[in-house]
């Protein structure tokens, strides 16, 4: 049994990158496009009401990493990474408060976006971004 949770907690770990990894992926163009813009136009099609969302930048973009989750590979991810908070209503019309979304832009393209219940979402909040 121990072995068991021992390998179901060593999946969830995030390893960050090698030198190589990054060398030899990169992190693609840096954005020239209005990056704010374009995650707002991301939220036009996944939230309930978009036009009454408020939105909370923590920081210009920067160069990143992420993994997607287990369930989808764990595939690396190197990019412009961007942590917004969106404070958005519900289908009751009320406010939902603040949640994290974190945003990977590639070459100019949103190439991932990790929702408030993702663990790199996580990992940026506790790196202080």
């Amino acid at each position: 049994m121990l072995l068991v949770c021992l390998a179901l907690f060593s999946g969830c770990a995030t390893v960050p990158p090698s030198a190589s990894d990054i060398a030899s992926i990169g992190y693609g163009a840096p954005l020239t496009i209005d990056w704010q813009a374009a995650i707002k136009q991301w939220f036009l099609g996944y939230l309930k009401d978009p036009l009454t969302a408020q939105y909370i930048f923590a920081h210009p973009p920067q160069q990143g990493w992420a993994r997607k989750p287990p369930i989808e590979g764990s595939q690396l991810l190197l990019g412009y990474a961007v942590l917004v908070r969106v404070n958005a209503k519900n289908s009751y019309g009320a406010y939902i408060g603040f949640q994290p979304y974190l945003f990977i832009f590639r070459n100019n393209q949103i190439v991932y976006v990790f929702g408030p219940q993702m663990g790199e979402t996580q990992r940026y909040i506790e790196a202080g971004n």
